[in-house]
C-alpha cells in the first residue's frame, strides 16, 4: 500500500488540472493531436524495431514461448506471473493507444524510449533461457549485436559531420549503400520508412535538433530579465520557444504553435492539410497582435530589448484576448 501510494501523485495532479485550467488532458496533446494516425505510428513502431535490431528480440521471444508454452501457461493459471503479466499489458497498451491514435512522436523515438532498457534486460534473459551452453550464449549475443548496431551507428557516422542548419533540416540519409548485404533487406526498408516519416515531421533524427538547438542558443546568447518599464507584461510570439523562454525568464511567451497557448493548440486544422507532427496547428492571423508583442532580443548579439507599445497591457487584456479570439475560431473559451 505505501509503494502503491506514489501512484496517487498521477491522479492528485490530473484533478489539479481540470481544476485550473478546465481540462483533463495537458495542453500538448490538442497542439499535437488532430486525428488518429495509426498509419503513421505503425511506420515509426517498424522504423524503431528495424533501426535497434528488436525484430531479432521479438523473434527469440517467440521461439521461447513456442518451447516453454505449457510451464508458462502452468504458472499463470497458478497465479504466479500475474504481476508479470500485468505489468507487461500496461507497458504494451500505453506504447499501443500512443503510437496508433497519436501516430508516433515528433522526437525520434522519444516515447519508446522506456522500452530500451527493459528490452535490453528481456534479452538477456532470453538468451541465457535459450543458450543451453556458453557456445550457444555467445552466438545469440553475436546475432543480436550483428542485428542491432549496423544501423544506428552508421546512420551516426553519416551524419555527425552534418553540422549547419541547412544541410541538418529534414535530415534525411540513405544507410542502405553503406551497411550492403550485412542486414538483407532490413536496411533498405528502414530507408524507405524514414523517408515516410520524416516527410511528416514525424522522428526527426537527434543530429537535426541538436544543430537546431545550437542554432537557438548562438541567437539567444544572453540571459537575462528584460525591464517591463510602464508597458505592462512583455511579450514575446515565437515558434520553438524553449530555448528564448528560459533566456527571457521573465517575458510572456505566445508560441504559435500551440504548445502552451490555449487558442493556438485548438485552432482547427484544414481537412486537406499535409500532415506534420507537432506542426499542424499554427495562430490565427492576427491572434498575436492582440497581446501587442514586444519583446524581442538582437540579432548577432543576443542582448534583449523591448520595443515601444501602444498603452498597457494588463491581465485583464490578456482574458478578453484569449476569450475573443476563442469565440472567432469556434472553440470553448478558456
Amino acid at each position: 500500500a505505501a509503494a502503491l501510494g506514489a501512484l496517487l501523485l498521477v491522479p492528485a495532479h490530473v484533478l489539479w488540472r481540470r481544476g485550473t485550467y478546465g481540462e483533463w488532458l495537458p495542453n500538448t496533446y490538442y497542439a499535437k493531436h488532430v486525428a488518429p494516425w495509426p498509419d503513421m505510428g505503425v511506420r515509426y513502431l517498424a522504423c524503431f524495431v528495424l533501426e535497434y535490431g528488436y525484430w531479432l528480440v521479438l523473434l527469440l521471444a517467440a521461439v521461447w514461448a513456442v518451447w516453454a508454452w505449457r510451464p508458462a501457461w502452468r504458472a499463470l493459471l497458478a497465479g504466479e506471473s500475474v504481476g508479470r503479466v500485468a505489468a507487461a499489458s500496461a507497458l504494451v497498451a500505453h506504447a499501443g493507444y500512443y503510437v496508433l491514435r497519436v501516430g508516433g512522436d515528433h522526437f525520434e523515438y522519444r516515447v519508446l524510449s522506456q522500452w530500451v532498457p527493459l528490452l535490453a534486460l528481456a534479452s538477456a534473459w532470453l538468451v541465457f533461457e535459450l543458450g543451453r551452453s556458453w557456445w550457444a550464449r555467445l552466438a545469440l549475443v553475436g546475432a543480436l549485436a550483428w542485428a542491432s548496431l549496423p544501423l544506428p551507428w552508421t546512420h551516426y557516422q553519416l551524419t555527425r559531420g552534418l553540422l549547419d542548419r541547412d544541410r541538418t533540416v529534414g535530415l534525411r540519409v540513405q544507410v542502405a549503400p553503406a551497411v550492403g548485404l550485412t542486414l538483407g533487406p532490413a536496411a533498405g526498408w528502414f530507408d524507405a520508412l524514414q523517408t515516410q516519416l520524416i516527410e511528416h515531421s514525424v522522428g526527426l533524427r537527434h543530429q537535426e535538433h541538436r544543430v537546431f538547438g545550437e542554432e537557438q542558443r548562438r541567437f539567444f546568447s544572453m540571459r537575462r530579465p528584460v525591464d517591463p518599464q510602464d508597458a505592462g507584461l512583455p511579450v514575446m510570439a515565437w515558434k520553438t520557444i524553449g530555448v528564448p523562454s528560459w533566456v527571457l525568464p521573465n517575458v510572456a511567451f505566445i508560441d504559435l504553435l500551440g504548445l502552451n497557448d490555449y487558442v493556438v493548440a485548438r485552432n482547427p486544422v484544414p481537412p486537406d492539410a499535409n500532415r506534420q507532427m507537432a506542426h499542424d496547428r499554427f495562430a490565427p492571423q492576427g491572434y498575436a497582435d492582440c497581446f501587442k508583442p514586444n519583446a524581442a532580443v538582437a540579432a548577432g548579439t543576443g542582448l534583449p530589448f523591448l520595443h515601444p507599445r501602444e498603452g498597457v497591457l494588463t491581465a485583464e487584456d490578456v482574458v478578453r484576448c484569449e476569450r475573443t479570439w476563442a469565440e472567432k475560431q469556434g472553440v470553448r473559451a478558456p
